[in-house]
């Protein structure tokens, strides 16, 4: 059974491939997924889910000997003592991008169009 879940759009990139940044909480998983708008009773799949943003949370300690010293890390890494977790926050590409991909790369028979 799939999963259903609701979302705002945030922010539209239209550059050399059209970008959502949608305002929701996503999972593991729902990469690939469908992003489908729906107006009244029409539904029309606008886009594809390639995943989620994560930030750094600093993990709370039951007491300051547990907790690790604050030292710096690698550029591009998480700060010691912190975690990623979902900033509900979804990256998804336009559908064209994805047709254009799988016209590329096309997987089993090729379809005679009508």
């Amino acid at each position: 059974m799939p999963f259903v879940k609701h979302c705002n759009v945030s922010a539209l990139g239209v550059e050399d491939k059209t970008i959502f940044i949608l305002d929701g909480i996503n999972n593991e998983g729902f990469s690939g997924g469908p992003v489908i708008v729906k107006t009244g009773s029409d539904q029309k799949i606008v886009a594809v889910v390639s995943g989620y943003v994560t930030e750094p949370a600093e993990v709370i300690f039951s007491s300051s000997a547990n907790r690790p010293p604050k030292e710096t890390t690698e550029p591009g890494s998480r700060p010691k003592g912190t975690v990623s977790v979902n900033s509900g926050f979804i990256v998804a590409y336009g559908i064209n991008y994805a047709t254009e991909a799988i016209k590329k790369n096309p997987i089993g028979p090729l379809r005679q169009s009508n």
